[in-house]
């Protein structure tokens, strides 16, 4: 069996690109079926070097590049479907809009070749286009044979647009990245300060404004704590002058694209501010190192965090809500053990990879057999 992934490479790995490499790499190890990786890439977002074509390359997975001058690409859709055939692809699994579109379009929708989307989630922006698009790719999801969802709320808003060929299949955390325990509970910082970060793209659906009014209250409080953003794109200039314009340069660190381990080195517990999430990538990397997660009460994120087990859910905006959870935590050293010990427990327990894998295995059977 060759599986090939199809997403568009926009240079940086973030948790839809985390998720699917390390799903590929699983799969290619565990089950000995061979992968590939296609990646889209658009002229005019192209960056110099490709953090997902190298990591891939390391891990070993076959990439081959597309390249496009436009979103959509009749010259994509004709590349594509000429490599399946040489490449002689069984199943074509796309992440992401342009892929499941320009997909849709090579396939036929999977008539041609087999094929199965994961929805990493529409982020619903006041952009027009984006809007426009977010709508085209649910018409083409409708007439996919699978499209896999990661978290409860996700199922339940595909079941509403009426799309009924969704498989919920949680992403799987793979085994040999899980830092041995007393690695986990050494890692924390020794300073004086409390250091509390978010990371993710640097993007308006990730309300960094949250962030920086409830660093804005512990600050007024003269509590002893520090606040880290991780993260590269479109809003980082603004996100900055926030900064300036809250008098909070002392306190607020911009560290740019970083290391996921190596940045929740650095952290007694990871925020997540986000208006939208599916299945945060970033909330396993923290229970990975036994950090708590305060986080807001948004798409699948109760899904991973539960709250005052493994962290604290709060309300979209109550930053005032989300300032007394940080204090909470600060001022209980048992209480941030506690919840790290208990989102790793659920780490291992509910979102281990062997399952995504068996599971993604069968999906796939079904769909050859189907064919």
């Amino acid at each position: 069996m060759r599986i090939a992934f199809f997403m568009q490479d926009r240079g940086a790995v973030y948790g839809a690109e985390r998720a699917t490499l390390d799903l590929a790499y699983g799969l290619q190890r565990r089950t000995g079926v061979d992968v590939l990786l296609i990646l889209i890439e658009e002229k005019r977002l192209r960056a110099a070097d490709s953090d997902v074509a190298g990591e891939a390359r390391l891990r070993g997975i076959p990439c081959r590049v597309i390249s496009t001058a436009s979103r959509v690409s009749p010259f994509l859709i004709s590349a594509l479907r000429s490599l399946l055939e040489t490449e002689r692809v069984d199943v074509l699994h796309t992440i992401g809009y342009k892929a499941d579109l320009h997909g849709g379009w090579a396939t036929r929708a999977g008539k041609r070749t087999p094929i199965v989307s994961t929805v990493h989630g529409w982020l619903d922006r006041p952009d027009r286009k984006e809007r426009f698009y977010g709508w085209l790719n649910r018409q083409a999801l409708r007439r996919f044979p699978r499209v896999i969802v990661l978290s409860s709320y996700y199922e339940t808003w595909l079941s509403k647009l009426k799309i009924r060929s969704r498989v919920r299949i949680p992403s799987g955390f793979p085994r040999d990245r899980l830092i041995p325990p007393d690695t986990a509970r050494a890692s924390f910082p020794d300073s004086g300060l409390l250091t509390f970060g978010i990371m993710g793209r640097l993007s308006a659906e990730k309300n960094h404004a949250m962030f920086l009014r409830a660093a804005r209250r512990l600050v007024e409080r003269d509590a002893p704590v520090r606040f880290l953003i991780a993260g590269e794109g479109p809003d980082r200039e603004k996100i900055e002058k926030a900064i300036r314009n809250e008098g909070l340069q002392q306190h607020v660190n911009c560290v740019g694209y970083c290391d996921s381990d190596e940045f929740m080195q650095q952290l007694h517990g990871l925020v997540m501010c986000s208006k939208m999430e599916n299945l945060p990538y970033a909330i396993m990397e923290a229970m990975n190192w036994m950090r708590p997660v305060i986080a807001t009460r948004v798409g699948g994120i109760p899904d991973l965090v539960e709250d005052g087990v493994t962290g604290y859910l709060v309300d979209l905006d109550d930053d005032a809500a989300m300032a007394d959870a940080l204090s909470g935590l600060m001022a209980d050293p048992g209480r941030r053990r506690a919840c790290g010990e208990a989102g790793r427990m659920k780490l291992e327990s509910e979102f281990g990879q062997e399952r995504a894998i068996a599971k993604h295995m069968n999906l796939y059977a079904e769909l050859l057999s189907e064919r």
